[in-house]
């Protein structure tokens, strides 16, 4: 499966069998360059601008916003609730983290989270071949709840997401103060496209690059 980084914690994905699926799409609010693109599903955690900017994309997407477990062509899909903040979401309400699998291979985008969630919420996401998270604080966990999430669940591979890049006004911290924190091997692909395929490894960071990014 192919992935490729469209910044903030925008991702488009696609299977062997051609199936293009987005996570999170944002509009020009977020001060990057918008994820115009043709895509057959879009994910969307939650309904902020930033994350569920649907009307950006192009073509005719199925839209998946809700939890729950379904099927889409190749796709196998989960949707899990969870907190956008560590208050019970009682100050910025729910985020659905998708899990998808296909090709042999399972992702998992965690949207907004903003909690550490219990380990048994966190089953349906243990020994993950690729996880999507975000480590920029402030809206969302960062980098000590990212580490406390990766030591529960084991995943093979990790991409950072939601962290400030050039031309974003949000208060979160830059890739650079996620890394200062992060223990485990760091693999930097000096790319936005990058292909997931099942292996041994255990705690691997990803470090992609944005489309825009040079």
């Amino acid at each position: 499966m192919k992935i490729e980084y469209f910044g903030h914690s925008c991702f488009v994905c696609e299977t062997k069998a051609g199936t293009r699926f987005m996570f999170d799409p944002f509009n020009e609010k977020v001060g990057y360059p918008l994820p115009s693109v043709p895509v057959d599903v879009v994910f969307t955690s939650h309904d902020h601008f930033d994350h569920n900017a649907v009307n950006v994309v192009k073509g005719n997407p199925k839209v998946f916003k809700d939890a729950g477990k379904f099927e889409f062509k190749d796709l196998s899909i989960e949707g899990h609730i969870f907190n956008h903040d560590d208050n019970a979401g009682k100050e910025r309400g729910k985020v659905v983290a998708f899990k998808i699998t296909a090709d042999g291979v399972s992702l998992a985008h965690m949207g907004d989270l903003g909690e550490v969630p219990s380990k048994g919420s966190l089953k349906p996401y243990e020994s993950l071949d690729l996880l999507l998270i975000p480590v920029g604080g402030f809206y969302t966990i960062g980098p000590d709840e990212v580490l406390k999430i990766v030591d529960m669940i084991n995943p093979k591979q990790i991409v950072p997401m939601h962290y400030k890049l050039t031309g974003n006004e949000f208060p979160i911290k830059t890739l650079n103060e996620f890394l200062a924190a992060w223990k485990y091997g760091v693999n930097r692909i000096n790319s936005c496209k990058y292909e997931i395929t099942p292996g041994n490894k255990e705690k691997e960071l990803v470090v992609m690059k944005a489309v825009f990014e040079k």
